[in-house]
């Protein structure tokens, strides 16, 4: 076995292994009862929570314009430099220049949603799916069929590319964030994806007239994103003068 696959193998058993850890976080006092204080449920039952934003998700198509319009617009920019001979169409550079350019406008677009991370990975993961398809497309079949060289494959990958980033985060759930009361009293936040099965059961437990105590929900959860980083940070600093 080599030290790379090594590797490999170690990352993905701690991904997975910190998947394993969030998801029994979310689903703690849910479901079959389990004995508090054990792992499933430390602090007992899940009694009540309460959603503390506000934000509602927009229908597919709207935010896929949003980020359409954007991406594109990247491409054939790129496509224009590629016209002018300022980049060479049948080389990796537009295409790794687009990608990039793609991927950070439709993270900076919709980190809000989600957290930085979130975007950046659904970005890229839509771009490249997209891409890979186009390009399969473009070398089996338009290649031969009618002649396509290197130059309109690369042009169809970064559109198809630029679509695919655009209705990956279009299709990307919005983060909650929720306050929630076990039977012990104790009360924390989380944050938890809209479309996830957490994210049903606390909004079927919810209480519109309890008012979490500030003291334990203050910070909104686990927050992610740059912004929420930049924030801790600040604080952090005033803290220590």
């Amino acid at each position: 076995m080599s030290g790379f696959t090594l590797f490999v193998i170690i990352a993905v058993a701690l991904a997975a292994a910190g998947f394993a850890f969030r998801k029994n976080g979310e689903m703690a006092g849910l479901g079959r009862a389990g004995r508090r204080g054990g792992l499933r449920a430390p602090h007992g039952r899940l009694v009540r929570t309460k959603r503390l934003d506000t934000f509602e998700e927009l229908p597919f198509a709207a935010k896929f314009g949003r980020v359409a319009l954007l991406a594109l617009a990247t491409t054939a920019l790129v496509g224009v430099l590629c016209a002018l001979g300022v980049l060479d169409l049948a080389s990796v550079i537009p295409v790794s220049l687009d990608a990039l350019a793609v991927v950070g406008i439709a993270c900076g677009v919709t980190q809000g949603d989600a957290g930085v991370m979130r975007s950046l990975s659904y970005a890229l993961v839509g771009y490249m799916a997209a891409g890979i398809v186009a390009t399969l497309l473009g070398v089996y079949a338009l290649a031969p069929a009618f002649g396509m060289g290197t130059p309109g494959i690369n042009a169809l990958t970064m559109a198809a590319g630029a679509t695919g980033a655009a209705a990956a985060v279009a299709a990307m759930p919005l983060v909650r964030t929720y306050a929630r009361e076990f039977e012990d009293g104790h009360v924390n936040s989380i944050q938890v994806t809209s479309r996830s099965v957490a994210a049903r059961a606390y909004d079927e437990l919810a209480d519109a007239a309890w008012t979490p105590p500030a003291d334990r929900v203050q910070t909104g959860g686990e927050e992610t994103g740059l912004r929420a980083a930049m924030e801790r940070r600040r604080r952090k600093i005033e803290n220590e003068k």
